[in-house]
């Protein structure tokens, strides 16, 4: 592979540059549950229940929370009541670099 003065893959920087910001705020790390919450976040905003739902749980698990928690703590979800986490009314959403890491995907 072609390489410059780092040392790097030519190909590997421009792919880097890109989606600088996507990859390395989570992508990485980013479990099984917290995609498949991604995913469903995709049609729209939902509930902690409904969330708890999508990756096959009964109930908002520990699994569920921790994911949702690491999803809003780098970026790629937030809370539609900001200021009243505990709201029945609350919903979580997918911000624009949610949006961004779903198209990074591979289909």
């Amino acid at each position: 592979m072609e390489t410059h003065d780092g040392g790097h893959d030519v190909g590997h920087d421009v792919g880097h540059d890109v989606g600088h910001d996507v990859g390395h705020d989570g992508d990485h790390d980013l479990s099984i549950t917290g995609q498949r919450i991604l995913f469903a976040l995709a049609a729209g905003p939902k509930s902690s229940s409904q969330l708890a739902s999508e990756p096959g749980y009964s109930a908002r698990t520990r699994n569920v929370r921790d994911a949702l928690a690491k999803l809003i703590e780098a970026g790629f979800v937030v809370l539609t009541i900001a200021g009243k986490p505990r709201s029945k009314n609350q919903k979580t959403r997918i911000t624009d670099k949610g949006k961004a890491w779903l198209t990074s995907q591979p289909e």
